[in-house]
């Protein structure tokens, strides 16, 4: 069972540095940041120098991706970061990087995007 749970946490991370480069022009660090500190993927202090660089939006994007990839300690962190771009409406990215999340119990959890259509 570890085994397939490291396995799909290899995977999140392989999918995140794929489409890093969509990630960094498709979010904004705002949207994501109070459910990621939140949940503690990302510490206040980080958040503090990240907030404060004078630096283009996709930069700080890039500089939230490193930190989230970097929580080794923290084996949920990629799915904290799915569930706050859920949170803020990225439901295309979402779907695109396909993230696969465990539970404690160690069963898999997906994630299914329905798109409810009205005319007026």
């Amino acid at each position: 069972m570890d085994e397939d749970i490291k396995e799909i946490q290899r995977s999140n991370l392989e999918k995140i540095v794929q489409n890093w480069g969509y990630i960094k022009r498709s979010i904004r660090v705002n949207d994501v940041i109070d459910h990621l500190i939140q949940e503690g993927v990302v510490p206040l202090s980080e958040w503090k120098i990240l907030k404060e660089k004078q630096v283009l939006e996709e930069k700080k994007v890039e500089d939230l991706l490193y930190i989230i990839q970097e929580q080794t300690q923290n084996p949920e962190a990629i799915c904290i970061f799915r569930d706050a771009l859920i949170k803020s409406n990225y439901d295309e990215l979402v779907s695109c990087l396909n993230i696969q999340c465990v539970s404690k119990s160690g069963k898999k959890i997906g994630f299914i995007l329905l798109v409810i259509i009205t005319s007026v």
